[in-house]
């Protein structure tokens, strides 16, 4: 009994040092992070460094973006575009530094559907 109430535990940290490894930022799916260079004392000085266009991934501009990407070892992998191509982005920097898409034949022809169930 001992073991387990410790990895459950552990899982319950956050995501590690500024890591973002899985879908929930650690094994235990807390979507929290324990940095904190971002405070109430400089919150209002904080602005964009870099942006990303996914809007030529695939047949058409994809204009509606959402992605929970990982972050691992200073890049970032995240799907882009309706055909949900993968990027690999510099964390600091935002340069693509590549992406795969998958021919998917006859099926990229058929809309996506969201969990909304819209296209």
């Amino acid at each position: 009994m001992a073991a387990f109430l410790s990895s459950s535990i552990n899982a319950q940290q956050g995501a590690p040092n500024g890591e973002w490894p899985t879908y929930g930022g650690d094994l235990g799916h807390t979507r929290y992070s324990g940095l904190d260079q971002i405070d109430a004392t400089n919150f209002s000085d904080l602005t964009v460094a870099w942006e990303f266009n996914a809007a030529n991934f695939g047949p058409s501009p994809e204009y509606r973006f959402q992605s929970t990407p990982l972050k691992v070892n200073g890049k970032i992998y995240s799907t882009a575009g309706s055909r949900r191509s993968v990027v690999s982005l510099d964390a600091p920097t935002g340069e693509l530094l590549w992406f795969y898409n998958l021919n998917e034949g006859e099926r990229a022809k058929m809309p996506r559907v969201n969990f909304l169930g819209v296209a």
